[in-house]
């Protein structure tokens, strides 16, 4: 079985929580859990459903997802997150509506699955604390372990060194 592109979010939104800083890790974690609430909605539930209501259902998730970032993710991530749910909810609304009036507007209808991948993928895209300190995080681990450019010294052994005098004792006594 091929992994779809949501399983892929899913993914890649696991791996973000795991490497995540403070400021998205809150954020993040709605994120997951409202995308695996998502999926296992749309898998056990909503493919039954052959009536235009069955949006409705993902509407939900994401109004209980915007609440819930409003709510414990309060920062520059979580209100980022909320408008791009925001984005995603006027899709499912949007095509409830055309679903309900005949085919009216047809542009969010035939783009809903686009418009969400956009979505998700500004998901991804607006946890740049994360983004920005995986890089600098594999950095310093390769550094400490001896592949950028010889062994290194971490910082805390530098700044005791020199918050203790050490190389300056040394060398008196050496006199």
């Amino acid at each position: 079985m091929m992994l779809d592109w949501y399983q892929l979010f899913i993914g890649c939104v696991l791996i973000l929580w795991a490497l995540s800083t403070p400021q998205d890790r809150n954020a993040l974690r709605i994120v997951l859990i409202a995308s695996l609430a998502s999926e296992g909605i749309v898998d056990f539930i909503t493919r039954q459903i052959h009536a235009p209501w069955k949006l409705v259902i993902p509407g939900a998730v994401e109004t209980l997802t915007i609440i819930a970032m409003l709510s414990w993710a309060r920062n520059r991530t979580g209100y980022l997150q909320a408008a791009l749910l925001f984005v995603a909810w006027i899709a499912h609304l949007l095509c409830y509506l055309h679903l309900k009036t005949g085919g009216q507007l047809p542009f969010f209808y035939d783009n809903y699955e686009a418009i969400i991948q956009v979505v998700a993928v500004g998901q991804l895209a607006v946890c740049y604390d994360t983004l920005r300190s995986i890089p600098v995080r594999l950095y310093y681990t390769f550094k400490s372990l001896g592949f950028a450019g010889g062994w290194s010294v971490h910082d805390a052994v530098v700044r005791s060194a020199i918050l203790h005098r050490k190389g300056e004792t040394e060398n008196q006594a050496g006199r």
